[in-house]
Order: C-alpha cells, then sequence, then structure tokens
C-alpha cells in the first residue's frame, strides 16, 4: 500500500514535498524538479525557503514557526498566491495547500504547490478586456451624444454655406466649420473603433483618399520624433471596404510602429495596384488569385524576433509591459481585413524594423466613387414621419425634409410619434427613427406604427455603435441605417433609396456644391479662390 501511494504521488500534477518541525525537506516528487529545476539531491536536507525569492524568505520562518507550533489544514486560495523562485532566479506566482502529518518522528509538514502563472495571465486577460468593455459603454454613451450635436452643426454649416454663396468672406468661414466638424465626426469614429466595432458599412472607396485624410490625423498623433511619409500610387484602383475600419486598421499599424521606435524614426505608407498569383512575390498559399490594392506600412522601428511574429495576430498576445496593452489591436486588424475579402501579413527581423502589407481585391468600376458623389440628391413629396429626442436635430432635419419638398410630421419620442400617426389622414410613407430613445425605442415604434400603416418603410439613423443597434433590434442596419453624423445631402439621398425613385415634378435636384462634407470634396465650389480646392478633389477621385 505504501507503494501504491507513493506511486500516485509521483505521478500527481501538482509539486508535492514534505518538511521537517524545522522547515527542512524531507521529500519531494518528480513534479518539484520539473516546476522549480533542481534535482532531488539538491533539495533533500535545505530549508524550504530555497524556493522562495530572497526578499520574502525572512517572513516566511517566521509564519513557518508559527505554523508549526499550531498546525491546521490551510486550502490553496486562488486569491493569495506566493512567490516562488526556480534554481535559475525566476519567479512565478504559486497557489499552496498545506497540511500536517503525525510521524513516529514528529510532525511533517506537507506541502502541495500548483503554478499559476497561466491562471493569472487568464485573469489579467480578462481584467483587460473588462476594462475596455467599460470604455466601450462610456465611449458609445459619449459619441452619441457628439454625434448628434456634429450632426447640428455640421448640417447647420451645409445649410448656411448655400445660403451665403455671393459672400466670399462668409463661405470661408462656414467653410472652416465645416471642416472642423467632420475631423471631429473623424475623431468620434476614432474612438468607436478603439473599443468596438462600427456598423459596417462597405462603400466603393481609394485607399489614397482614406491615407491622405488619415495622415493629417496621425502627424499630431506621432509627435516631432518620428516622421511619416508617404508613397501613394496615382494608379491605385478602387476597393470596397469600410473606410472607418481600415481607418482603425491604420491607426493600429501606425500606434504600433511608434512604439517600436520610442527615440523616433521613420513610418511609410504605400499603395500601389499588384496581381498576385502562384509565383508572384509575396503570393501565399491562402491567396485567391487576381488584382488587388496594396496597403504597406513599413517602420524601422526595433523588429521582431521570428517566434513573435508568429502569434502577433492572436488575441490578447501582446509585447508590451503589463497595462500597455490588452493584445487585442492586431487581432482586431486581422479580422477587419478578413472581413473586407483582404489579406493581412507582416515581415519583421529585429533591429530591422517591420512590414505589414494588406491586400484588398480591386473592383471594376473606377468611376464609381465620383459618379456616387455626383448623383444629384433628389426631393420627394411623400409624407416622413420623423423622431428624434435631440430637439436641436429634429429641427434641422425637419427643415432639410420640407425643403426638400417633402411632408413631414415631427415628434421627440415614441408616444407622441404614434398619437400623430394615429389622427393623421392619409398614408405615411417613411418612418425617420432614432434607435435609441427614451422610453420606446426606435425598433420598437416600428412594430408598432407597422399596425396603423403597413405599408410605411423605415429608416434608422443613430450615433450609437454596432452592438447597441443590434441590442434595439436593427438587424438590417447597413441597409436601412444611417449613423450620425451625416451630411443633409447623404441623409436625403439615403431617403430615396429606402423610398425608391420618385417620378413627380414636384422632385427637387439639391445642390451639392458645398465643401463641408466628404461627399462633397468632389464638386465645383462658385467660389473663385477654392478653385484649387477643386483640383486636388479631382486629382483624388482620378484614382
Amino acid at each position: 500500500m505504501q507503494a501504491l501511494a507513493k506511486a500516485i504521488v509521483e505521478q500527481a500534477p501538482d509539486s508535492v514535498l514534505a518538511t521537517d518541525a524545522h522547515g527542512r525537506i524531507v521529500y519531494v516528487n518528480a513534479r518539484v524538479e520539473e516546476m522549480f529545476g533542481y534535482v532531488r539531491s539538491e533539495l533533500l536536507g535545505q530549508p524550504v525557503e530555497v524556493l522562495l525569492p530572497e526578499h520574502v524568505r525572512k517572513r516566511h520562518v517566521e509564519d513557518r514557526i508559527r505554523y508549526v507550533a499550531d498546525p491546521y489544514v490551510r486550502q490553496m486560495k486562488e486569491d493569495r498566491l506566493l512567490a516562488a523562485r526556480r534554481k535559475n532566479g525566476t519567479e512565478f506566482p504559486a497557489g499552496i495547500s498545506i497540511g500536517p502529518v503525525t510521524t513516529p518522528e514528529g510532525i511533517l509538514v506537507v506541502c502541495f504547490i500548483r503554478d499559476m502563472t497561466r491562471v493569472q495571465q487568464i485573469e489579467n486577460r480578462l481584467s483587460q478586456v473588462q476594462k475596455m468593455e467599460a470604455i466601450g459603454h462610456l465611449a458609445g454613451g459619449i459619441a452619441h451624444d457628439f454625434n448628434n450635436l456634429l450632426t447640428i452643426i455640421n448640417g447647420h454649416s451645409e445649410e448656411l454655406f448655400r445660403s451665403l454663396r455671393a459672400d466670399f468672406r462668409a463661405c470661408q468661414r462656414v467653410q472652416e466649420i465645416a471642416k472642423a466638424g467632420e475631423r471631429a465626426a473623424s475623431l468620434t469614429r476614432q474612438l468607436l473603433a478603439f473599443s468596438r466595432q462600427q456598423i459596417l458599412a462597405p462603400r466603393t472607396l481609394c485607399l489614397n483618399d482614406l491615407v491622405t485624410d488619415f495622415h493629417r490625423m496621425a502627424k499630431r498623433l506621432l509627435g516631432e520624433p518620428i516622421k511619416l511619409v508617404l508613397s501613394l500610387s496615382p494608379e491605385l484602383g478602387n476597393v470596397k471596404a469600410d473606410a472607418g475600419q481600415i481607418e482603425h486598421v491604420l491607426m493600429n499599424l501606425v500606434v504600433n510602429a511608434r512604439d517600436a521606435m520610442p527615440a523616433g524614426g521613420g513610418i511609410t505608407i504605400e499603395t500601389k495596384n499588384v496581381e498576385m498569383h502562384q509565383g508572384s512575390n509575396g503570393f501565399r498559399p491562402e491567396m485567391l488569385p487576381g488584382r488587388y490594392a496594396l496597403l504597406l506600412v513599413r517602420d524601422n522601428g526595433c523588429g521582431m524576433d521570428q517566434a513573435t511574429l508568429a502569434r502577433i495576430f492572436e488575441p490578447f498576445f501582446t509585447t508590451k509591459p503589463v497595462g500597455k496593452g490588452a493584445g487585442l489591436g492586431l487581432a482586431t486588424a486581422y479580422g477587419i481585413v478578413k472581413q473586407s475579402n483582404g489579406y493581412i501579413y507582416a515581415d519583421s527581423q529585429l533591429g530591422q524594423g517591420t512590414s505589414f502589407r494588406i491586400y484588398l481585391p480591386l473592383i471594376d468600376d473606377p468611376n464609381s466613387v465620383l459618379q456616387a458623389e455626383l448623383t444629384p440628391v433628389q426631393g420627394g413629396v411623400e409624407t416622413v414621419l420623423m423622431v428624434e429626442d435631440e430637439e436641436g436635430v429634429l429641427d434641422l432635419l425637419r427643415s432639410t425634409l420640407e425643403d426638400a419638398g417633402y411632408k413631414v410630421l415631427h415628434a421627440l419620442c415614441g408616444q407622441d410619434a404614434l398619437c400623430l400617426a394615429r389622427y393623421h389622414v392619409g398614408p405615411i410613407h417613411l418612418l425617420l427613427t432614432d434607435v435609441v430613445m427614451p422610453e420606446m425605442s426606435g425598433r420598437a415604434l416600428a412594430e408598432q406604427l407597422s399596425a396603423l400603416h403597413p405599408k410605411a418603410r423605415v429608416l434608422y439613423m443613430s450615433g450609437h455603435t454596432d452592438d447597441v443597434i443590434l441590442r434595439q433590434g436593427v438587424e438590417e442596419a447597413t441597409a436601412n441605417f444611417i449613423g450620425k453624423p451625416f451630411s443633409l445631402d447623404d441623409l436625403l439621398r439615403k431617403i430615396r433609396a429606402v423610398l425608391g425613385p420618385c417620378g413627380t415634378s414636384k422632385d427637387k435636384p439639391r445642390d451639392l456644391r458645398f465643401a463641408g462634407s466628404r461627399s462633397a470634396e468632389s464638386a465645383v465650389l462658385p467660389v473663385p479662390s477654392l478653385e484649387s480646392n477643386q483640383g486636388d478633389a479631382s486629382a483624388r477621385n482620378r484614382n
């Protein structure tokens, strides 16, 4: 029986050792040798403190003497880990259970020791995820209110610009307001992207435009010690992707490059068209042969060894100090690129910097970006029930829709909207509603309205992020959703897309010549001194 008991202890997954009343080690199992790096002969007869860091040994001797005077069974507690020390000097967190055993030679103290490194890593990662979730909730709430304010600022700037075309100086000032509003909207998108995915809205875009816009913001982020250089191919084709998501990928790569160059250095962002097939430089077996837009981000930082490089896209893997990174940035970037039907690869060597290559499939319509932006905005004669709990946004959108020819019923909450719908004589063609509102969500309002006006279509709007929208029940968000802040022209286009074409003579084409929104960058402004802006925009759209 003794032989059986010894065999069981020898095969135990935890380290098992026994000490006498004076703290000298009298027995160790095989796992002790593996865990601590000693052979048995080196440990037997040694004080148990040899397995502890020097800074805790004195205190441990005092605790051990008190324990032997009044021994009892003490179970392992994961919230009371001790520091253990291997033969090579490395330390690790250990969970320890102890209990007394009475023998003819006196009391022995039996210790069961478990390496808790992996458990502690998981707990730390969980803590980071919980922190990010809290940040995400905070960011979502801030962004919702901020996006409402930006909708008002940008919308009134748009309307003011149209009314002041003859006043050159006033137009310039309004343009500056609009540009600031657009930059603020971009910062909001970055805030949301940091914490969670936004609603996917893939559209035709030229990566050159996106990189150029990102460059302005990144220069402030990087600071003086780091030089950011663009090398953009003027022949670059278009891709179909979510601009906000690709911006998020760029942000992650550039921030990582900055952190790899604490003393300063250089980052290059390059674009070009590439043909990938078997035999092409950089082609991987999982890639589909074809034409791609290559987005290359290269730095001359400290680089990585091959073991690190092999794990960089793993969730929670990070080389940054504890508290400096959760290890989600590159994993998120990988997911975004894959969602866009693309590929992302990294190359690096210690001391020689790192390169990230992103391949996104080219699409065949080179003019679709420009055509979409120059499509005249049409109004209509339909009846729109508009519900928005922010009064400033409600007033702005009501006047915009009425100017475009729509008949507008408006309310600040869902209950008031249902009351209007119940007593309205005639059809309601469209419900334009915020998603997240007090007392009644946009989804709940749409469901109740369908009983009163079953043919009414729905267009949701919100400044909240994707998970909030989905919790409110808007499954087909990309088809019937517009995210705040939006330009007034984009709203009118979206309304017509939801309602379908309207062929009446009362349709009112809207003039797109406004410099504040992204969609108007390619439009021709009637202000002579702004012709240079036209040239820049048209050059970008040729790409």
